[in-house]
């Protein structure tokens, strides 16, 4: 994971406690991604939702928060751009707002699935390999109990 105050050089070097949280959260969820990266996503953006004074409004946050958390298992800066940059260039050009709604950000994922693969990508990869290895022992017992269920009703089929 990378720092706070890599996202931004030009910066001065001050650290949001949100994005400590949210950097620990990632890395304690991060096997999450695999199965559901855009709930993880949200989950993760959760700290930064802007608080309406009258308690009305619809879930949005800034921008820079939101191009910030998709970001957050990026190592590299080709990874930042695989998921921030492509997360910012798809919702400039549907608006030219800083703050982003809820449906403006389903919207933007629904039409460009990169930015979540990407996500998932980078997220799946900071796990352990004890980690990797349950991930992989789940799929492997779904498969198995899939192709059970197929062979059953095909043996069943057959003695009729």
């Amino acid at each position: 994971f990378r720092d706070a105050s890599s996202f931004n050089r030009s910066a001065p070097a001050v650290v949001d406690a949100r994005y400590i949280i949210t950097t620990y959260r990632a890395a304690i969820l991060a096997p999450t991604a695999f199965h559901d990266p855009k709930r993880l996503y949200l989950k993760l953006l959760q700290d930064f939702t802007i608080e309406y004074e009258n308690g009305i409004g619809e879930k949005s946050w800034l921008l820079d928060d939101v191009i910030r958390v998709v970001s957050i298992a990026s190592v590299t800066d080709e990874g930042v751009e695989s998921t921030a940059g492509l997360l910012e260039e798809s919702i400039q050009q549907l608006t030219t707002e800083t703050v982003i709604t809820e449906d403006l950000l389903m919207k933007v994922l629904e039409s460009c699935p990169a930015v979540l693969n990407n996500f998932r990508s980078q997220m799946v990869s900071q796990i352990t390999n004890n980690q990797h290895l349950k991930l992989l022992a789940g799929e492997e017992d779904k498969a198995l109990r899939a192709f059970l269920r197929q062979s059953n009703k095909i043996i069943g089929t057959k003695r009729r």
